[in-house]
């Protein structure tokens, strides 16, 4: 049999460990969230200018 001392040291390493990957995973995925959300606000706000684009060609071909 193990050292109970030796197996609770082991066990409260691999409990640090797997802490330690969860707050990492949390904090990956929200900065992904934060830089995709970006990527998007800029992607909509180009896509605003061609509307206005074409919107002002439309005004200047019907009159």
């Amino acid at each position: 049999m193990s050292d109970p001392v030796v197996e609770c040291t082991k066990r409260r390493k691999r409990i640090e460990r797997m802490k330690k990957l969860l707050l990492l995973t949390a904090v990956i995925l929200l900065l992904a969230s934060v830089v995709l959300n970006i990527v998007l606000l800029v992607q909509v706000i180009h896509l605003n200018q061609l509307v206005d684009q074409l919107y002002g060609m439309a005004t200047y071909i019907s009159v």
